[in-house]
C-alpha cells in the first residue's frame, strides 16, 4: 500500500511538472522571418526566399506572457528594425545592437491588438515576419 501511494505522489509530482512546462511555452511562438525584394516597377513588393549566400542569423519570438519580441543573435551585427501595425504604419522602430549581448527585447506592452509585422534591415536586405498580440 506504501509504494502504491508513494508511486502515485511521484507520479502527481511528474505530471504537474509536466503540465508547468508545457504551459510555459505555450506564450512563446515564434516570428519566421523572410526576405522581401525592393519595389518593382509597379511598386509592389514581392516576398521571396533569401537571397543566394546571405543568411540571417538573427531569431525572433514573440513572448504573449511577457507581450515582449525576443530577438537573438550570436554574430554581433547591428540591425534596423520597424513595426508596422494592420494599416502599414510604423508604430516603433529602432536599432537592434548586438555587439556586447546575444539577447535583447522589445516591450510590445502599449500595443493594441492586431496583427504586426516586423521589418529587419541589415547590410542593404529586407527582412520580415508577422505576428499577434491578443
Amino acid at each position: 500500500m506504501k509504494k502504491k501511494i508513494c508511486f502515485m505522489a511521484i507520479l502527481f509530482a511528474f505530471v504537474m511538472q509536466s503540465v508547468s512546462v508545457w504551459a510555459a511555452t505555450q506564450s512563446v511562438s515564434p516570428v519566421y522571418l523572410y526576405y522581401k525584394h525592393t519595389p518593382k516597377l509597379d511598386g509592389n513588393p514581392k516576398p521571396s526566399k533569401s537571397p543566394a549566400n546571405y543568411s540571417l542569423s538573427l531569431s525572433v519570438s514573440y513572448n504573449a506572457e511577457s507581450q515582449q519580441l525576443v530577438m537573438q543573435d550570436s554574430s554581433s551585427e547591428v540591425y534596423t528594425y520597424y513595426i508596422l501595425n494592420e494599416n502599414e504604419e510604423v508604430v516603433s522602430q529602432g536599432m537592434l545592437d548586438f555587439s556586447s549581448t546575444d539577447n535583447q527585447t522589445v516591450n510590445l506592452w502599449a500595443y493594441l491588438s492586431g496583427t504586426y509585422t516586423l521589418v529587419i534591415v541589415h547590410d542593404g536586405y529586407t527582412f520580415c515576419g508577422t505576428f499577434d498580440i491578443d
